[in-house]
């Protein structure tokens, strides 16, 4: 990686967290199912996946996920991130590679939303030792789809509008 691609990227990574950050200030949207977040910083990985590639992106996210706890001291929180992030972005990584332009961002923004959130829930099952948590899937995986769609619309119009400089390292 050269300077450039380095300033850039750790320049994108201060906007995932402060994106981050400010979503962990927002009360859960939704009483039957508080873990379940937006992911508004996913609109960054996306980004990074499209712009500078796969093994960017992966070491994007477990940037993005160890700073993020590291910030906010919310280690308690970190198997859930780092899990459904893990998930969603293989699964992201695979449908861009192999199906994109067939399908668009906004679908695999979808599978990705879809794919973390699953994931976060069965992890919240396995350390709460809640197996009912896995009812809430029905509601998890709704919520995932507006989720994804409004994460793939910002990624489009993030790589539509940001400047040039950034996108071209």
């Amino acid at each position: 990686m050269n300077s450039k691609k380095i300033a850039a990227l750790s320049m994108l990574i201060a906007l995932s967290l402060i994106l981050f950050m400010v979503e962990s200030l927002i009360p859960p949207l939704f009483p039957i199912a508080p873990y379940v977040k937006i992911g508004l910083s996913n609109v960054v990985m996306i980004f990074v996946l499209i712009i500078y590639g796969e093994k960017e992106s992966l070491i994007f996210m477990l940037a993005k996920n160890f700073l993020g706890c590291l910030i906010l001291g919310n280690w308690y929180a970190f198997p859930f991130n780092i899990s459904g992030s893990f998930f969603s972005l293989i699964l992201m990584m695979a449908l861009y590679r192999y199906c994109f332009p067939k399908i668009s961002i906004i679908s695999i923004s979808i599978a990705g939303a879809i794919t973390s959130n699953i994931v976060r829930t069965a992890v919240g099952a396995i350390i709460m030792q809640t197996a009912g948590l896995l009812l809430d899937l029905p509601v998890v995986v709704i919520i995932s789809v507006g989720a994804g769609i409004l994460i793939g619309i910002l990624t489009i119009m993030l790589i539509k509008y940001l400047p040039d400089k950034i996108i071209n390292q």
